[in-house]
């Protein structure tokens, strides 16, 4: 399981993200390491990004997508509202001591994801990405049945040829 923090560091406007600088940007974790999404490339991947006060959400979603999709990788994102004092080593000492170990959370100090996918985070946003790390599926709100069969369809849709799944026990980057 992989959950990013998002912690904006000012209210200006900010260019827009292509993608592919998005994706192999590096993010440091709570313990300091660094990832890139570029490294989920090869298997497809759900992301959940809400805001950090809503997390248990998108734990609803991954719990509900996981019974049909044991094998996919998850990656959840906490957006954290902006304040002046907030810090990467204030974000990743808060959840050193309430995520536990084996779970990577990258924290994107500059919001990049919120910005390159024009997210309202107050919300789930559901985010499906192929093998390539190509958007394939997208959902916001509460979970409900119907977005769950949305999100499980096209997930169903991106097995390899081969029928092989995503790889199994996969909780960091």
């Amino acid at each position: 399981m992989l959950l990013l923090v998002f912690v904006p560091v000012s209210s200006g406007a900010h260019p827009p993200l292509r993608f592919e600088q998005l994706a192999s940007a590096p993010l440091r974790d709570q313990r300091g390491a660094t990832h890139r999404f570029v490294e989920q490339r090869g298997a497809p991947v759900v992301v959940l990004v809400v805001t950090a006060r809503r997390l248990r959400q998108a734990k609803e979603w991954e719990v509900q997508l996981r019974r049909a999709h044991a094998e996919l990788p998850f990656v959840r994102v906490g957006d954290v509202p902006a304040a002046p004092k907030t810090t990467y080593d204030k974000v990743a000492s808060r959840l050193r001591g309430r995520v536990p170990e084996d779970v990577a959370v990258l924290i994107d100090v500059e919001r990049s994801w919120a910005r390159a996918f024009e997210l309202d985070t107050e919300e789930v946003n559901a985010l499906v990405f192929d093998r390539e790390l190509r958007l394939v599926a997208r959902v916001r709100g509460p979970r409900t049945t119907a977005k769950v069969a949305e999100l499980s369809k096209a997930i169903t849709g991106l097995s390899s040829p081969d029928g092989a799944s995503a790889p199994a026990g996969r909780r960091t980057p």
